[in-house]
């Protein structure tokens, strides 16, 4: 297969699409729409709810949510100084894409499912797959004999250990499958506001810019042989998923 992944700024259509990307870039980054995040969740919200209702420890609901969705505002951040830079180095900027709609996923996936049990079942699974995270990092740092400095110290290490062994042991949905559940998601809460964006071609897109983003972070050459489309298009998509997911996750944070 011979295909080649563009930055796609190729006509009139496609500059005012990345115009219309890179606008309301500036309008979800802007400090005063994004303040929301420093506040703890209101008493009595949807997120307090699902924060009481999943273990808090070693890192509670709504922090992770709050990285998740600061994240991918800084990163699309990021994304617009350096295009509005003319830089196009495919690469970093695909990188940095990735992030954006990992962090939007994780906010999709809690926030967007319709009934209240699932939104709290996936609460759950949030909390422990970055439980689990920190738990794969403990067992590196406590390897460290030239920098001890950096790891815990004994007494932090067994407290954080116990607060990670009290996390269910089930099955966890990995990154990848929490990003095609919430893929779909987020593009069904597109569609039912936008109905010019189907669902179901949006979520296939999210999911393989995903995928293929991922390969490309990752230094994989695969991702080469099913690349098609352009970064101008795929950012679109990912802007999409990022605005409406932190618009659901504000409305039941305040």
């Amino acid at each position: 297969m011979t295909r080649m992944y563009e930055f796609g700024l190729d006509d009139a259509a496609a500059h005012a699409h990345l115009t219309r990307a890179l606008s309301t870039i500036d309008h979800i980054t802007n400090p005063d729409n994004r303040s929301w995040l420093t506040t703890a969740p209101a008493p009595g919200s949807e997120v307090d709810r699902l924060e009481q209702a999943v273990l808090q420890d070693p890192v509670d609901l709504s922090h992770s949510l709050g990285f998740a969705a600061t994240a991918a505002l800084d990163s699309l951040q990021e994304i617009a100084i350096i295009v509005r830079g003319n830089a196009s180095i495919l690469t970093p900027l695909r990188g940095m894409m990735r992030t954006a709609l990992m962090g939007a996923g994780r906010v999709g996936y809690v926030i967007l499912p319709d009934s209240p049990e699932e939104r709290e079942a996936h609460a759950g699974m949030v909390v422990s797959h970055e439980a689990v995270s920190l738990g794969r990092a403990l067992a590196s740092f406590g390897s460290f004999t030239e920098l001890p400095g950096l790891a815990p110290t004994p007494d932090e290490l067994a407290m954080l250990l116990e607060q990670i062994q009290a996390h269910p042991r089930g099955k966890k949905e990995g990154e990848a499958a929490m990003i095609q559940a919430s893929a779909e998601l987020v593009a069904r809460a597109i569609a039912e506001q936008d109905p010019a964006q189907p669902a179901g071609v949006l979520a296939e897109q999210l999911a393989y810019i995903w995928n293929t983003a991922s390969g490309a972070a990752h230094g994989f050459y695969w991702q080469h042989d099913f690349e098609h489309g352009s970064f101008v298009a795929d950012l679109g998509a990912v802007v999409s998923a990022v605005y409406y997911s932190l618009d659901a996750l504000r409305a039941r944070w305040e």
